[in-house]
C-alpha cells in the first residue's frame, strides 16, 4: 500500500494510477482525506494495515510520512519505509516549515528511506537522516506507454503560432521554486535577437497572475501562452523546439525524463538531481539556477539545428540505458527484499 500527498492538480493523476494498478489485478483501498491534520484519516489507515495484515508501508510525501510516524511501529506491525522527491524549504511557508520538521523527525525513525538522487541523499543527511537508513533509487519512466503523436503545425496552429517559429517550452507548478520568473526573464532577453521566438508554460498554481503581469511588465505577453494543467505531455513535446526546467530545487523530475525520451532537446538549472541526468553539452545543457541571462545564452546555442539532433539523440539514448520503469521497480523489489 502507498500514502500519497494529494494535490489538486495531481488527483486526476492518482485515480489513472489507481485504475492502472486494478487493471493488473491489484487491490487498491482509496482514503478520502480532509486538507491538513487528520485524526480519522490515520485511524482509518492503521485499521486498513492491521486487518490486512500488511508488512511493508511506503509512503511518499509529508503527510502521509507524519501520519505513519503518530502510529508506534510495535502497533502497526508494518515495516515504515518512505521515498523523499525533494525538498523546498527555503520557499516553505511556516506551516510547511512545520511539516517538514515533523517529516524529518519521523522519518528518522523509519525502517528505511529511499532517495531519488544523490543530491536528495545529500539532503536528506544534512537534516539528520541517518545514512545507514537511506538507499538511492532513480526515477524512471514506462518506455513502452504509447506516446501520442500528433502533428507539430497543427498543434502550433491550435495555439495561434507561426508554423516557422522558435518554440521554447516548460512545464511545472507555477510556484516559486520552479522559477518561471528566471524563464521568463530569459525569455525577454532572447526575443531581443530572435523575435520569431514563441514560449508555453504547461502548469498551473498561485503565482500565475504574478507571472502574467511579469510578461505584461517585460512587454512580451503576446509571445506567452499560459496552458494550464496539461494532462498530456507529449502534445507538448511536439510542439516545441527546445524544453526548459528552470528550477531552483528539484529531486529528480519524471518530466524532464520524459522530454528526453521524445527526443526534445534540454536546458536546466543545476539543481538536484538534475546534474545526475544531464552531462552538460552531451545530451542537455546546464546552467546555474536563478541566472536568467546565463539561460538566454544557453538558448542561443540551441539555434543551431545540429546541436540539438545531437544531443537529443544521445538524450533519448541515456534515459533508456539508465532511467526506464522497469530498471527502478527491479531496484525497489531489491529493496524490499532486503527489509
Amino acid at each position: 500500500m502507498a500514502a500519497s500527498e494529494r494535490q489538486r492538480e495531481s488527483d486526476n493523476h492518482e485515480v489513472e494510477v489507481g485504475k492502472r494498478a486494478e487493471q493488473q489485478g491489484l487491490d487498491v483501498h482509496y482514503f478520502t482525506m480532509r486538507r491538513g491534520f487528520s485524526i480519522k484519516g490515520i485511524l482509518m489507515i492503521f485499521s486498513y494495515i492491521r486487518i490486512s495484515n500488511i508488512n511493508i508501508v511506503h509512503s511518499h510525501g509529508y503527510k502521509p510520512n507524519i501520519f505513519l510516524g503518530v502510529i508506534p511501529s510495535k502497533l502497526l506491525k508494518a515495516k515504515k519505509i518512505s521515498t523523499t522527491h525533494g525538498w523546498a524549504k527555503e520557499f516553505a511557508s511556516r506551516k510547511a516549515s512545520l511539516y517538514e520538521k515533523l517529516n524529518c523527525y519521523f522519518i528518522r525513525r523509519y525502517c528505511r528511506c529511499v532517495a531519488v538522487s544523490k543530491g536528495v541523499y545529500n539532503d536528506m543527511v544534512k537534516r539528520n537522516i541517518p545514512s545507514s537508513k537511506i538507499v538511492i533509487i532513480y526515477n524512471g519512466i514506462d518506455l513502452n506507454a504509447q506516446q501520442t503523436k500528433k502533428n507539430k503545425s497543427s498543434i502550433r496552429e491550435y495555439f495561434n503560432i507561426p508554423k516557422d517559429a522558435f518554440v521554447i517550452g516548460t512545464a511545472g507548478r507555477l510556484v516559486k521554486e520552479k522559477g518561471i520568473d528566471v524563464f521568463i526573464k530569459a525569455s525577454a532577453d532572447f526575443l531581443k535577437s530572435h523575435a520569431n521566438a514563441f514560449f508555453l508554460i504547461a502548469g498551473d498554481g498561485p503565482m500565475k497572475p504574478e507571472l502574467k503581469s511579469l510578461t505584461r511588465h517585460l512587454q512580451v505577453e503576446h509571445k506567452f501562452r499560459f496552458l494550464g494543467f496539461v494532462t498530456n505531455m507529449d502534445g507538448l513535446f511536439n510542439a516545441i523546439d527546445v524544453f526548459v526546467l528552470s528550477s531552483y530545487t528539484e529531486g529528480l523530475p519524471i518530466v524532464l525524463l520524459e522530454a528526453m525520451q521524445t527526443g526534445c532537446p534540454t536546458i536546466c538549472s543545476k539543481v538536484g538531481g538534475i546534474s545526475e541526468v544531464i552531462n552538460n553539452n552531451v545530451d542537455g545543457l546546464l546552467f546555474e539556477s536563478g541566472n536568467s541571462s546565463q539561460l538566454s545564452s544557453k538558448l542561443l546555442l540551441y539555434r543551431d539545428g545540429e546541436l540539438r539532433k545531437e544531443i537529443s539523440i544521445r538524450a533519448k539514448r541515456k534515459v533508456y540505458e539508465f532511467f526506464s520503469a522497469e530498471k527502478m521497480v527491479n531496484n525497489y523489489i531489491k529493496f524490499y527484499k532486503s527489509l
